[in-house]
């Protein structure tokens, strides 16, 4: 739908990089797809092929770290650059 609206950018902030910390991120972050990591995560990968994403960390104590985000995220960015 973003790409029938000419939509060419989207800001997100991400805080997590598995399915893992995703279950374990408290309710009131979970924003999209009903809580389905892996739904996102196809969602995601098609947008980054087709419009540029500006991809933020959004960091919860006890749940992910800049290391795992990185870890998970940064070959992804690498391959659609």
């Amino acid at each position: 739908m973003l790409f029938e609206h000419g939509i060419n950018r989207v800001n997100l902030s991400i805080y997590s990089a598995s399915p893992d910390e995703h279950a374990a991120t408290p309710v009131r972050y979970i924003r999209s797809c009903g809580g389905e990591h892996p739904r996102f995560l196809a969602a995601l990968e098609g947008a980054c092929r087709k419009v540029e994403v500006n991809m933020w960390f959004l960091p919860i104590s006890g749940v992910n770290t800049l290391e795992s985000h990185l870890a998970f995220w940064k070959p992804l960015a690498d391959e659609v650059v």
